[in-house]
């Protein structure tokens, strides 16, 4: 603990309290959270300014869970490797993310930039985070969309999702047992030529977006928490509340 410095939160409002912190992670412990709230920091606040976004952590893909996943024009997955971690598993983890995603990067330090190159393959693409915790492109993801599985994306939605979806093809509810209905779904699903596929879970997952009353709350709230309140995706009172908490002192 010799090489950490001494910290005291006395007198401080909680908001400085939780950013302080982050910014001694950032210089002595770059963990998958710093990645994960660049990324959230980067692309969802600067770039998309929290509008027709999907921001989603962790999601769960045929058994694998990709760290970042972000919809809105095209959908695209994010895989972490942080300083802390080996590349084991790495191509496994990618060709799973390329049967439902059409972009696919790994996101990773600086100083690991040729080990990337030698083991990941040219459509993925390279953002790596420097000494500064800036993301910088080192190359380009390239559309991965004639090589996605329909069936696999299917697996990536929610009953009451791909009840929309019957309804908005189809022109009807779909009715009957739940199984009988899931594979009504499914059959519809697969019908659809990979464009149109793709299109459609985009729309159904960009459907998961923020409220209004997020976008305004966070603009109020610590940068630091950004990538956790993007996942925790807490209601209005919650937020309302945690908002007017941050700004008490600890004695």
């Amino acid at each position: 603990m010799d090489n950490y410095p001494s910290y005291t939160s006395k007198d401080k409002p909680i908001y400085k309290i939780y950013d302080e912190i982050y910014t001694l992670l950032k210089k002595k412990y770059r963990n998958e959270y710093i990645y994960k709230n660049e990324i959230a920091k980067s692309i969802i606040k600067k770039t998309h300014r929290f509008s027709n976004v999907s921001y989603v952590n962790e999601f769960k893909i045929n058994g694998c869970i990709a760290d970042v996943a972000i919809f809105n024009d095209t959908s695209t997955a994010y895989e972490i490797k942080t300083e802390l971690d080996s590349f084991e598993r790495l191509d496994e983890q990618l060709s799973v993310y390329k049967d439902v995603f059409e972009y696919v990067n790994i996101v990773i330090p600086e100083n690991k930039i040729n080990q990337a190159l030698k083991v990941v393959h040219d459509n993925t693409g390279i953002i790596t985070l420097n000494g500064r915790n800036v993301l910088n492109c080192e190359r380009m993801a390239i559309s991965n969309i004639s090589s996605l599985s329909k069936s696999k994306m299917f697996n990536c939605l929610k009953p009451s999702e791909y009840f929309y979806l019957y309804e908005e093809v189809i022109g009807t509810k779909p009715f009957g047992r739940a199984a009988d209905i899931k594979e009504m779904c499914r059959n519809v699903f697969l019908d659809l030529d990979i464009e149109n596929a793709h299109m459609e879970m985009l729309k159904i997952l960009t459907a998961r977006g923020l409220e209004r009353f997020e976008k305004d709350c966070f603009l109020f709230l610590p940068q630091s928490l950004l990538a956790t309140l993007l996942n925790l995706r807490l209601n209005r009172k919650s937020l309302m509340t945690l908002r007017e908490n941050m700004v008490e002192t600890i004695c």
